[in-house]
């Protein structure tokens, strides 16, 4: 068991050398050798029937828990297919708005209300008159049925 002062010591030498530490860690790392090691133990693992169960389990919670955030992810692939994606959008902003979408779900529902929620582009991303981008500015919420009624029109004001 090492003693305080010697943790102390460890931990203020790590603190001033980190970069150092780093480099030399990573120097001793081989690509390819630590992508075949990581191969080799879920090529292992995945015969193990009760830890594919947990796995599948924990995944299937992480996506309940992140609702808003694999709703993102989501939406950005099907703009990135539509050429409708630029590299300057806020992501993270885009990834808070799907995340408030889903909390405001949650609150009506436990409220009694069942209102859902969209994430609606103001701008069309397909439409035969204009193109909108998936970009925060071109983004709102807005419940379900009005969402709906709205559909892909674009109103030139």
């Amino acid at each position: 068991m090492l003693s305080e002062k010697r943790r102390q010591y460890f931990k203020d030498y790590y603190i001033k050398n980190k970069e150092k530490i780093r480099k030399q860690q990573n120097q001793n790392r081989d690509p390819e050798e630590n992508k075949k090691r990581c191969k080799e133990y879920y090529f292992k693992k995945k015969k193990d029937i009760e830890w594919v169960k947990k796995e599948r389990e924990r995944i299937k919670a992480h996506r309940k828990n992140n609702l808003g955030k694999y709703a993102a992810k989501e939406a950005k692939r099907r703009t990135f297919k539509l050429n409708a994606s630029v590299s300057w959008a806020d992501q993270k902003y885009i990834e808070d708005l799907y995340k408030n979408c889903r909390e405001a779900e949650d609150i009506f529902n436990n409220a009694g209300l069942n209102i859902k929620f969209h994430v609606d582009h103001i701008v069309p991303l397909q439409h035969d008159k204009v193109c909108g981008l998936h970009v925060e500015h071109n983004l709102q919420i807005l419940t379900s049925d009005v969402n709906a009624r709205k559909s892909n029109k674009y109103e030139v004001i």
